[in-house]
Parts: C-alpha cells; structure tokens; sequence
C-alpha cells in the first residue's frame, strides 16, 4: 500500500485508534466523565477523546480547546505510540 504525502491524521482519529488497541489488550476505554475542552469533537470519537484527556495521553490547548480536529505532528504521533506501548504493556 502506498501512502501520499497529503494525508492527515487528526487527534481524534488516533485517539479513537489509541483506544482500539487498548481494548484489544483488554482494557477498558471507558471514559468516566466527559472532558473540560471547549470545542466539538466528532460523536465517533467523543468517548476516545474523554479517555484520553481523562488518562493524561493528551492534555487541553492553552485556550481551553482539544485540538481534536487538529492534525497530529510527528512528534505527537510519536508521543501518542510511546504512550500507547507502556499503557498496553500496563494491561498485559
């Protein structure tokens, strides 16, 4: 498969992704409360995102807001995968 250049991940699709794996180890990403951002995030990833805010995987812009529309820079995503090993690795 080969990927363009063009494409874009967002933080609420990678939350929802992060979250996917998790479960397959057996976790539970179900979020306790909903989040303290101040902007909309898409009903498919509502749920993704709160567990993610709720667990300290990402954290709220200076201005309040999620940035989960935002794409996710290469730091980020390799952030959000270091994360994702130890958390998986916590359930194991």
């Amino acid at each position: 498969m080969k990927l363009g250049g063009e494409r874009v991940l967002d933080l609420q699709t990678l939350c929802l992704l992060f979250c996917q794996t998790l479960e397959s180890y057996g976790a539970d990403c179900t979020p306790k409360g909903t989040g303290t951002y101040t902007d909309t995030v898409a009903d498919w990833a509502q749920d993704a995102v709160d567990y993610c805010f709720e667990n300290g995987f990402i954290e709220a812009d200076e201005d309040g807001s999620s940035g989960a529309a935002d794409p996710v820079t290469r730091g980020e995503m390799a952030d959000i995968i270091t994360m994702l090993y130890h958390a998986a690795e916590a359930v194991r």
